[in-house]
């Protein structure tokens, strides 16, 4: 009896579990069948705010992979899992659409131009137009491109930014002038250069590195490169520059804009954005990329058909008599010759023998350089910090900048520091009346602007060569313990008042000494400068599409 029992209750579990699994079996089955039920297709068409067709427009259903594309017909269809799905639109150039399916089974979608992808350029008078709506060439350089490489100046920036313009920068670093050209020359003996706008304001410019006939780069007058208004902009403060190349677009400024007009927009905070503090650094350090390697086999000198009977002898070496600046007898000291007229290096060859060389010093003959021109440079090193705070209100906004830079050239005993302030606004004074302003202010201070070389040695021939210690006479031969320009010693004229100072015989590349190391290192030139640039520009809004503005400027 009770073993029947067993059977009978392990019988009624069993079947009890078959049941519970063929219940799951049927809801799975009957769930399926529903969302099949659910599960139905959208068609439609896709079109611009114009009416106009729209084809290649991406269909897709929100949290999916599922899309598709309009055609060529701007119609589309795409299966939808049920009514609470989300179909999404985009198109390039169109502001993205969420829409919800619900019952809908036709879904024609009408895409709206996205204005944030039009491009706006700043025009004459601060007047902003969308590029494609204007009727002259203009080119259009935002604030990152000038900033994230961080070259010596703002001109220097814009280096391949814009088609139709070309830049020439004077080396020298940061003082050193830039040269612009739009649309190409357009004077053959005048001013060149495009009109330099900034927030409204014209900026007295100028052609580079030549000022007037006085200080053009010649040997004999002065040599130090020259600047021009355009460095003095600061590219940390910038916002975008327009350069308009027509000559429509360069109407408004009349005669002064016969070149092009380069208009630069100053960064402004936006209302509404609240406090914000930005901090910039840049450390960039320049060196010489290229100088002439010489040969280093053979010294000064030459073979001539007059060498006398040492120079004959000794293989084109020479005899000197020297008395260590009359402080012991003369005695004779086997030489190379000097630079009275034997610039070349086709002298004896180098054999490590000890010579007399131009500082009174004997010395193995041996080469001191195959880069003698690396001795004439130096590494330069330039150094950009600048922090700004803005400020973002409900009426007003405020934006106020300083940037210090400091440049050490590659030339020696140079240096640049600048100081910049920068502060530019707006204030909303009635509902339709509104007042920007702005205001810059540069400091500078120049110690001994880069002299140019090439009237020297623009071609490197001839002026030095693998004997010469370039360093050694600029460090202790170019200007005296007294402050005077060194001379070779004479004995007889008493010509120098520090006689253990001078040269014992005439360097072969004594015209470096003249003409680049005494400027560069005895004839020091300070330059201080002070430059306040600002505007207040009312604006009256009259009514939509019509608007009063006027500035006052200097």
């Amino acid at each position: 009896m009770c073993r029947n029992f067993f059977r009978i209750g392990s019988l009624s579990r069993f079947l009890v579990k078959q049941g519970i699994v063929l219940s799951t079996v049927l809801l799975i089955f009957l769930s399926a069948l529903d969302a099949s039920a659910q599960q139905f297709t959208v068609t439609g068409t896709t079109t611009d705010d114009s009416g106009e067709i729209l084809a290649g427009v991406t269909v897709f259903i929100k949290g999916t992979t599922t899309g598709t594309s309009s055609d060529s017909n701007g119609k589309y269809s795409i299966s939808v899992p049920n009514g609470n799905a989300v179909m999404v639109f985009s198109y390039v150039g169109y502001t993205q659409q969420e829409i919800v399916v619900g019952n809908q089974t036709v879904i024609n979608v009408q895409l709206v131009s996205s204005t944030e992808l039009r491009e706006v350029i700043v025009t004459g008078l601060g007047i902003a137009k969308e590029s494609r709506a204007l009727g002259y060439a203009v080119s259009t350089i935002k604030a990152t491109e000038l900033t994230k490489v961080g070259t010596p100046n703002f001109a220097t920036a814009l280096y391949g930014k814009a088609a139709g313009v070309r830049i020439y920068s004077a080396p020298g670093g940061q003082t050193s002038g830039v040269s612009m050209t739009v649309r190409g020359i357009s004077s053959m003996f005048g001013n060149t250069q495009p009109l330099l706008v900034m927030d409204g304001v014209p900026i007295r410019n100028g052609n580079a590195n030549v000022s007037d006939d006085s200080r053009r780069s010649t040997q004999w007058n002065d040599k130090r490169i020259q600047g021009n208004g355009i460095v003095d902009i600061n590219p940390e403060d910038i916002e975008s520059i327009s350069i308009l190349k027509g000559a429509a677009a360069s109407a408004l400024y009349g005669s002064e804009a016969a070149n092009g007009v380069v208009i630069v927009t100053s960064k402004k905070s936006v209302k509404g954005s609240g406090i914000r503090v930005d901090f910039n650094a840049t450390l960039a350090a320049s060196m010489v990329a290229y100088t002439p390697k010489v040969q280093t086999e053979y010294g000064p000198g030459m073979i001539r058909t007059d060498m006398g009977d040492y120079e004959l002898n000794s293989g084109g070496f020479v005899e000197r008599s020297w008395n260590q600046w009359g402080t012991a007898s003369s005695q004779m000291y086997k030489s190379v010759t000097s630079g009275d007229g034997s610039n070349y290096y086709f002298g004896p060859k180098y054999d490590g023998s000890d010579v007399l060389y131009w500082d009174g010093k004997v010395r193995p003959y041996q080469a001191h350089s195959d880069s003698p021109w690396r001795d004439f440079f130096r590494t330069g090193f330039n150094q950009n910090y600048n922090i700004s705070v803005s400020h973002g209100g409900e009426k007003s906004n405020m934006r106020f900048s300083y940037t210090f830079v400091n440049d050490n050239p590659t030339q020696y005993n140079s240096d640049y520091g600048k100081h910049n302030f920068s502060l530019t606004g707006s204030v909303d004074v009635l509902s339709n009346v509104k007042i920007d302003y702005t205001a810059n202010y540069v400091r500078q201070n120049i110690h001994n602007r880069v002299i140019g070389t090439n009237d020297l040695f623009g071609t490197y021939a001839g002026m030095t060569g693998s004997f010469d210690d370039l360093e050694l006479m600029r460090k202790q031969f170019t200007v005296t313990s007294l402050g005077y320009q060194n001379v070779v010693y004479n004995a007889s004229s008493n010509n120098t008042l520090t006689p253990s100072e001078s040269f014992a015989y005439m360097p072969r590349n004594f015209d470096i000494l003249r003409y680049q190391f005494w400027p560069m290192m005895a004839n020091n030139y300070y330059e201080k400068s002070q430059r306040f640039i600002s505007s207040v520009a009312p604006s009256w809004t009259i009514t939509d599409g019509l608007t009063l503005r006027g500035r006052i400027s200097t």
